[in-house]
């Protein structure tokens, strides 16, 4: 929403498809007239989900609750952070995003990458975290028809300061990783009948395949590389690129995997002050999980996404390190679930999948684009 003095010296600045809302005096010196201005029906579609989400926030004990604008991230969701006396919550607004430009194989890059647009997704992984003793979002409330969900809120503390990484929760974060992916995770999730209406909340995680990496991939030359250049990538440094990178994704496709949480950067790690072990760190954002290199997260969070200088990486990401007595991430054996006391983890479809030989670690060390040849990173991170 935009504030704006003058509008009708706006010209073309206004978007053609704008919803107006014009304050007018009234006849009474206190009195104000509101005039809607644009498209009726998505007038009626923006009231209607307005009062959606109020009769949430009614349900949930929530109707008096200051309501303040949350930063999100680059999807359809939009978030808000609800206050209630003792009853801080987060709500997560979600509504269907469009389907996308086709392929030409017919598919979309979302549905290529398995970027997951389904309520389903989002709970499954969280509460399956939760039940492992990890920190994530915790399911309050939701309306499954209008995609809108209540959530505990993790708090707004990072693991930068000043747009420089703090080194110790970096570590920490890693070390947070490391426990994560010694566990053995299902590739299928029944988290339960959250929302009360006889449906579960059922979610499978995708293979991290071949396809989705070379798409992600793919947004280096058409992206970044004109973005840093201010010219289109040259079409044979795009052919030396996808050289470069074949057998590096075949590499991957021999690793050791585990659920790969895909966006672990600093935007969406939440600092638990007081906590230890496995509950330093909260997860947000969570809901493209799939089964993919164990070293993957590990890469994103030093390499792809740290606002670090190249020396202050190497610092943070040596030597490898795990909760686990020292000792790297493992390649042949799991660890056993971890459940905290007086709680269940969501029933699941167990997965049996064999180590891999390869070193994640080694792995994490391997140069995926030339631009990276300085930091070593194999997250493609988006």
């Amino acid at each position: 929403m935009a504030l704006v003095e003058w509008p009708d010296r706006a010209g073309d600045e206004i978007p053609a498809d704008a919803l107006t809302l014009t304050l007018a005096l009234g006849d009474d010196p206190t009195a104000r007239l509101a005039y809607l201005s644009g498209d009726p029906d998505a007038w009626r579609d923006r009231l209607a989900r307005s009062f959606r989400v109020r009769r949430l926030l009614d349900a949930a004990g929530l109707g008096g609750a200051s309501r303040r604008f949350l930063q999100g991230d680059a999807s359809s969701r939009s978030y808000e952070r609800i206050r209630a006396r003792d009853k801080p919550a987060v709500l997560m607004n979600w509504p269907e995003p469009p389907r996308g430009a086709l392929l030409p194989d017919g598919r979309t890059y979302a549905e290529v990458a398995h970027i997951q647009t389904s309520l389903a997704a989002f709970l499954a992984v969280a509460e399956t975290l939760r039940a492992r003793g990890f920190v994530a979002p915790g399911f309050l409330a939701g309306d499954r028809e209008a995609r809108l969900l209540l959530l505990t809120d993790l708090g707004a503390e990072g693991i930068v300061a000043g747009g420089a990484p703090i080194a110790a929760r970096y570590l920490a974060s890693a070390e947070v990783l490391a426990d994560l992916h010694g566990e053995d995770l299902p590739d299928t999730v029944d988290a339960g009948d959250l929302f009360g209406d006889g449906s579960p909340v059922v979610h499978s995680l995708p293979a991290y395949d071949r396809a989705a990496l070379e798409i992600e991939l793919s947004l280096n030359p058409q992206w970044w590389v004109p973005h840093v250049t201010g010219r289109p990538a040259d079409p044979d440094w795009i052919g030396e690129f996808r050289v470069l990178c074949d057998p590096l994704l075949a590499a991957l496709g021999r690793a050791e995997t585990s659920w790969t949480l895909r966006d672990v950067h600093s935007p969406n790690l939440i600092w638990q002050p007081g906590e230890t072990g496995r509950r330093r760190v909260g997860f947000v954002d969570v809901q493209d999980a799939m089964i993919g290199p164990a070293a993957y997260d590990l890469a994103s969070l030093v390499f792809a996404r740290a606002s670090m200088c190249p020396r202050r990486s190497r610092t943070i990401s040596s030597p490898p390190i795990s909760p686990r007595g020292g000792r790297r991430i493992r390649t042949s054996t799991r660890a056993p679930s971890s459940t905290p006391s007086g709680s269940r983890p969501p029933s699941a479809t167990s997965r049996s999948s064999a180590a891999l030989p390869g070193s994640p670690a080694a792995t994490a060390s391997r140069p995926i684009w030339p631009m990276c040849r300085a930091s070593g990173a194999t997250s493609t991170g988006r």
